[in-house]
């Protein structure tokens, strides 16, 4: 690990999930674009605090929920109610 992806872990650690979310936008608004995993320092400790780079562009708000993710949260949602549904009967 080189001293500037330490100091950038070390400021990651302090900052607040919002924090680092308005970071990811501000960083999009620069760009014109959004982020990939080379445009951030340390994006494997990003993806291990919130899950694959894609979910964590959605949690940041600078890139939409794609259909296909939609249906799937949909789905797991759906199967979720029924298995609470059947438990409590």
């Amino acid at each position: 690990m080189t001293p500037e992806e330490k100091k950038m872990i070390e400021i990651y650690e302090r900052m607040t999930d919002e924090e680092i979310f308005q970071f990811v936008r501000n960083t999009a608004d620069e760009l014109g674009r959004i982020p990939t995993k080379n445009d951030l320092l340390c994006p494997w400790y990003l993806k291990e605090r919130f899950g694959p780079w894609p979910r964590f562009m959605e949690k940041a708000g600078v890139k939409q929920v794609s259909e296909r993710r939609k249906k799937k949260l949909e789905e797991m949602e759906l199967k979720k109610r029924r298995t609470n549904k059947k438990s409590d009967q």
